[in-house]
């Protein structure tokens, strides 16, 4: 099962083009950008326009993987290999890897797709990723850009998400208010198309009528207040600024998940004792 890519903007539009020449070859290719960026899906249209389409793609989860990292007798000729977050590998399992790679222990045609959200050159040089492993995923490099540099494609992405949430949850949300749509262009999204999927999902769940508003966005919607507040505080250091901010947003994720620890790390992408340790810097109590 493969994602819908949605791309309106000329920069996502020409990235979407540029990855023809890249399916036309067998290279591994290597994936960098910010968490939630869109990188599987980058990867996954790779194997779709290359030839060989109708053989597998294999997800490895780095984060996850055991120490052989892939059992090579499962792979098929044809098959693309995707490594999602590939500078997660410890040191043991990058050198498994580079081992199955410089044996040729793979399918002469299997394709080697690696993800990274890290900046995986500084990793190589401070000897915590293999260089030898960096040069060879790193032949044919693509960088996916954040969605505040898209933001062109943010109303699509939104309304794509609105209709998924609302057949998932039977709602009958059918659009977006101007007002809204707004805020949502203007967002700086730090967490990118993973953080937009996100609001639509809590923005379908809370909305009571058929088209999503201002109110229905609490998060985004505070943020011009917090600006304000910041910009007629005595304190307006940039430190101060973010603080209140963070606070507020994180205050808005407790309060979201019912002060679940846990439910607000999987939203925020943060680990749980994270969470715990934001709470007491940013002085946030259940009270």
């Amino acid at each position: 099962m493969y994602h819908v890519f949605i791309a309106n903007s000329a920069l996502m539009l020409n990235l979407l083009h540029g990855l023809d020449d890249i399916a036309s070859s067998h290279f591994p290719v290597l994936i960098s950008g910010e968490h939630g960026v869109g990188k599987e899906l980058v990867a996954e249209q790779i194997h779709l326009k290359c030839s060989n389409r109708n053989f597998p793609f294999v997800r490895i989860q780095c984060s996850n993987a055991d120490d052989a990292v892939v059992d090579e007798n499962r792979l098929a000729e044809g098959t693309s290999l995707f490594f999602d977050e590939i500078s997660l590998l410890t040191k043991n399992q990058q050198e498994r890897l580079l081992h199955l790679i410089q044996e040729k222990r793979f399918p002469q045609t299997l394709r080697m797709i690696a993800s990274t959200s890290k900046d995986i050159e500084t990793f190589v040089d401070e000897g915590l990723f293999d260089k030898t492993l960096f040069s060879y995923l790193n032949i044919l490099p693509v960088t996916v850009p954040a969605l505040r540099h898209h933001r062109d494609d943010v109303e699509a992405l939104a309304l794509y998400f609105m209709r998924i949430y609302c057949r998932a949850m039977n709602k009958t949300v059918d659009s977006i208010s101007a007002v809204a749509l707004k805020l949502l262009k203007e967002h700086y999204w730090p967490g990118n198309v993973r953080e937009l999927k996100n609001m639509m999902e809590r923005a379908v769940m809370l909305c009571s009528e058929k088209t999503l508003d201002a109110d229905d966005f609490p998060l985004i919607k505070n943020e011009r207040s917090i600006v304000d507040e910041s910009l007629n505080a005595s304190d307006r250091s940039l430190k101060t600024s973010l603080d209140r901010f963070k606070k507020q947003y994180v205050m808005e994720i407790l309060n979201e998940t019912r002060w679940n620890k846990s439910a607000a790390a999987r939203i925020l992408d943060v680990q749980r004792t994270y969470v715990f340790r934001l709470m007491k810097e940013l002085d946030i109590s259940q009270d």
